[in-house]
């Protein structure tokens, strides 16, 4: 599940992850996705929540999954920029919960993915990354290196 703010940055990750061959929830509510990941019949593998636009909203949502019970080991991401130093800080990381920073680096996100999902037993098909080495692969209407402008 995605958490973003943006319809824009929305579509352009939902593009990146689906490229992946990775099935793509999105809501811009941080709240939203800690309640469907606790659902029973939610069917999550991770959580990726965006830092750009909802700020300490998304980092209290992300720190809050090692404290709720079932969601311990749920894998996740954050998506921060690098100019957000005043907030980074606060981002709790363990084994399962990692930080991404834009402009996405795109065999770092695989290789976070595969490393975070492995505990959950779910992977990527390592070979799914190469036809998007770069982030200037993708096409203009998808934005993923345009996400560095959106910075707090």
């Amino acid at each position: 599940m995605l958490v973003e703010k943006s319809l824009r940055s929305q579509n352009a990750l939902k593009k990146f992850f689906e490229s992946l061959g990775v099935r793509v929830l999105v809501t811009a509510n941080p709240n939203r996705a800690i309640s469907s990941a606790l659902s029973l019949d939610a069917n999550l593998d991770c959580l990726v929540f965006s830092a750009i636009e909802l700020g300490s909203d998304s980092i209290d949502a992300f720190n809050s999954l090692s404290e709720q019970s079932g969601l311990e080991d749920m894998p996740a991401l954050i998506i921060l920029t690098k100019k957000q130093t005043n907030i980074v800080s606060h981002v709790r990381c363990d084994d399962s919960r990692k930080i991404v920073f834009v402009p996405i680096d795109i065999p770092e996100v695989v290789a976070i993915l595969n490393m975070i999902l492995r505990k959950s037993k779910v992977s990527l098909d390592s070979q799914l990354h190469q036809n998007f080495k770069h982030n200037d692969d993708f096409d203009d209407d998808m934005p993923l290196p345009d996400l560095s402008l959106q910075e707090n």
